[in-house]
């Protein structure tokens, strides 16, 4: 199967890449940021958007939308946008 990558393609630097890593190794932090940092670890690795979503466990356009986000957000895009009404 041919590898297909993104069109957002993620390049890291070594502090974003460490504190990446730190983040998707911890047991305590919030499940929705230690996947977004997997995703972005491996696609910094340039895997298919499908490879990615098996191997982290979700929909290819939860990959996609993570990697634009990304590219838009930057680290911020591990936490959660806020979201309209009452908390």
């Amino acid at each position: 199967m041919p590898r297909v990558c993104s069109a957002d393609t993620i390049r890291l630097s070594r502090s974003r890449r460490r504190r990446l890593v730190h983040l998707s190794r911890r047991q305590t932090a919030p499940i929705r940021e230690v996947r977004r940092a997997r995703i972005l670890l491996a696609a910094a690795g340039r895997q298919a958007n499908a490879a990615i979503a098996a191997q982290v466990g979700c929909h290819p356009d939860t990959v996609r939308r993570t990697r634009r986000d990304f590219r838009t957000r930057g680290m911020k895009a591990l936490r959660d946008r806020p979201r309209p009404g009452r908390p």
